[in-house]
């Protein structure tokens, strides 16, 4: 008969925890897991001490925050002293443990999570003696993560062409290391993510009306300049016209008081 399992995590790794909770119930399990089980109204404390109590197999989903929750800690002491229940630790992430949890069986989960299911299922339909201590140090990240963070980084780098809408790369830009460290907030990146191809035509649309009107004020002070020097250029011409008029007047009368001193001369004989 399989065991009835009790879930102690930290909300930090809800995502994995979820998903590894649906696996185990589709292989047959009954896992007890407080969001699904907690009965608004009610104490939480007393609730949590029965799934305790009718649990046979505790599974500490080991990580930085975890460890550090008193409340996950109240959990597994509880349980630490009963003969009858077992505690799996389920390695989300490798750090020190402590003393009391290092000789207490475990399934690595940072490489493939499919081996690690499978394995984890294994252990408890049968329990096992490790041959190994439990590791508490190393990164390990399966293909898949890899090539995540890899598309996280691309995505990133794209959101700088948003950057006027603040949001997109403050949650893009450090996609690629939280993937590593699975703390991302998957609601906050899909939303992210489908909002980044509506920015970047926006920012193309700004860039383009930016270009435009550039265009147009380059336009427009060309069309003053070459105002302002035809201006210049016609009142030249005005200029030279009047002072041809001019000129031609004084020869005029030039010439006809020249005119006038001849003509005097010739009747006076």
């Amino acid at each position: 008969m399989a065991p009835n399992i009790f879930m102690s995590y930290s909300r930090r790794e809800v995502g994995f925890v979820d998903d590894l909770t649906h696996r185990l119930e589709k292989a047959g399990f009954n896992v007890w897991l407080d969001y699904r089980r907690l009965i608004p109204g009610t104490p939480w404390a007393g609730q949590i001490d029965k799934g305790l109590r009718e649990a046979e197999v505790v599974l500490l989903v080991v990580s930085q925050d975890s460890i550090a929750s008193q409340f996950v800690e109240l959990e597994w002491r509880h349980v630490l002293n009963d003969k009858n229940k077992r505690i799996i630790l389920v390695i989300f992430e490798a750090l020190k443990l402590p003393p009391e949890l290092k000789n207490y069986e475990w399934v690595d989960f940072r490489g493939s999570y499919e081996a690690g299911i499978k394995e984890l299922i294994g252990q408890l339909n049968s329990p096992i003696q490790e041959a190994h201590p439990v590791p508490e140090s190393g990164f390990k990240a399966p293909f898949i993560v890899w090539l995540t963070a890899m598309l996280s980084c691309v995505v990133g780098f794209y959101s700088l062409f948003a950057i006027w809408t603040i949001l997109l790369p403050v949650i893009l830009i450090p996609l690629a290391w939280r993937v590593f460290k699975r703390s991302y907030n998957f609601a906050q990146v899909q939303t992210a993510l489908w909002m980044l191809p509506v920015g970047l035509l926006l920012s193309g649309a700004l860039i383009m009306e930016f270009s435009d009107f550039k265009c147009r004020y380059h336009e427009y002070s060309l069309v003053i300049f070459l105002g302002g020097a035809g201006i210049h250029h016609s009142c030249g011409c005005h200029r030279a016209d009047l002072n041809l008029t001019f000129t031609g007047h004084a020869a005029l009368g030039q010439a006809r008081s020249q005119h006038a001193k001849i003509c005097q001369s010739i009747f006076s004989k």
